[in-house]
């Protein structure tokens, strides 16, 4: 244990935050605490002359680990909050909240259902109650009860979560890095997914591997390009011999290059 763990654990952190991977460091955070409450039982069982300096130092490292990984989720905890509710009322409402502070929950719901032809259909009272509710408990926004209702403001974490909605929006991804080392496949699959970047890059352990957004007419003379899913094991295993030159994420279609163009570094 001690150092070599803490090292091991560090390099899972890594991947986890690159990754955004929320359960990854939730069910790290939980198996850390475990650990460190193990220890502190042994070292009260422990027999006067047993080895008490060697469990000390593990339960310096195992708090430490702890702190480390509670650090992480903290890091992530707003980007990976804007990503699930983006596009939706919860993202809606704390951009309403954010215009008008102490704004009162019939307004909000007014605010929320006031949307054009083919939207969803209007949230009723009792949606309002627990889309608000929800937010609190995330401790995103505040409610303080006034004459005319609950007053809504928002939290400095609820403040952060919107400027992550406002940046996206406002500059839409132009690249992604992902590290193959300890990161679930699938998860990388998701993330490509999720939201193609005109630029990937994946660092492997003994190289990295750039691929950029080809343009609607580009493509291999034969047209034919496979789906992400079909050419993961050349692309995400660190030791394939070769990756593949072309691959195709939902719509997108994608080209490795020698190296990243200068204007998306």
């Amino acid at each position: 244990m001690t150092h070599a763990w803490f090292a091991d654990t560090s390099a899972v952190v890594i991947d986890a935050v690159v990754a955004r991977d929320k359960d990854a460091l939730d069910a790290l955070d939980d198996l850390v605490r475990r650990v460190h409450r193990a220890v502190l039982v042994a070292l009260g069982e422990l027999a006067p002359d047993g080895d008490r300096e060697s469990l000390r130092a593990c339960e310096r490292w195992t708090q430490l680990t702890a702190n480390y990984v509670r650090s992480a989720l903290d890091r992530i905890a707003p980007s990976v909050t804007a990503a699930r509710i983006r596009g939706g009322a919860a993202a809606r409402f704390l951009e309403i909240v954010d215009a008008r502070p102490g704004i009162n929950s019939r307004t909000i719901g007014e605010s929320i259902n006031r949307a054009g032809p083919g939207a969803a259909k209007p949230m009723d009272e009792g949606q309002l109650s627990r889309l608000g509710n929800g937010l609190r408990a995330q401790g995103l926004v505040l409610a303080e009860r006034v004459h005319h209702g609950l007053a809504w403001e928002l939290t400095p974490l609820g403040e952060e979560v919107l400027g992550h909605l406002q940046r996206t929006a406002a500059s839409p991804r132009t690249g992604l890095v992902v590290t193959t080392a300890g990161v679930d496949r699938a998860e990388l699959l998701r993330l490509v997914e999720r939201d193609p970047p005109r630029l990937l890059t994946v660092m492997r352990r003994r190289d990295s591997v750039v691929y950029r957004r080809m343009g609607g007419s580009e493509g291999p003379a034969d047209g034919k390009i496979d789906p992400v899913e079909h050419v993961a094991s050349d692309l995400f295993d660190d030791y394939a011999a070769e990756p593949p030159r072309y691959f195709r994420s939902g719509s997108c279609h994608y080209e490795r290059v020698a190296s990243p163009p200068e204007e998306h570094l």
